[in-house]
């Protein structure tokens, strides 16, 4: 009999795997997550979306006075982060885990919608990176909006002490 499959080498399956994922990215459609809008092979790049107002990390922490977040802002901000990594963490048949997500990791458009880059084309092989270190990393967003400075030491210390008291 003739055998109707082919072994993949290394360099094979990872292209084929990272095609995969790339397609799989292009298919989600949430309000919350940035949006893939085409993809290219050679150079390996993924067009996103343009998110007018960058990052929410360079909207916090400019010093220029003209960037500054309003209060219902912040909030609102707060919420869309909150839907969209919700929307990833439920997804079946396994959940989506962001592992990354910082103000950097948040894009905002020319209406101040926030959107969540940065997800599903990076390996997690990581025992921490679960949905227990998104619910952590929102905590910390929160503390950025809140406040409107960057707690990132401070954060990954308290978070530091956390895992080892777990431990």
């Amino acid at each position: 009999p003739r055998n109707n499959y082919k072994i993949l080498s290394q360099l094979e399956f990872t292209n084929l795997h990272r095609i995969f994922q790339v397609r799989l990215l292009g298919d989600i459609r949430q309000p919350h997550l940035v949006a893939m809008v085409g993809f290219c092979s050679e150079p390996k790049c993924i067009v996103l979306e343009y998110m007018r107002n960058g990052s929410l990390r360079d909207m916090l922490f400019s010093r220029r006075r003209n960037r500054t977040l309003r209060w219902h802002d912040r909030i609102r901000i707060a919420t869309e982060v909150c839907s969209g990594l919700g929307f990833l963490n439920v997804a079946e048949p396994r959940p989506a885990i962001h592992c990354h997500l910082t103000p950097s990791k948040i894009l905002l458009d020319r209406h101040l919608i926030a959107k969540i880059t940065g997800f599903g084309l990076h390996e997690c092989h990581d025992e921490h990176c679960n949905i227990e270190s998104d619910l952590r990393a929102i905590g910390a967003l929160l503390m950025h909006l809140l406040t409107g400075r960057n707690w990132a030491g401070l954060v990954e210390e308290v978070m530091t002490v956390d895992i080892d008291r777990e431990a």
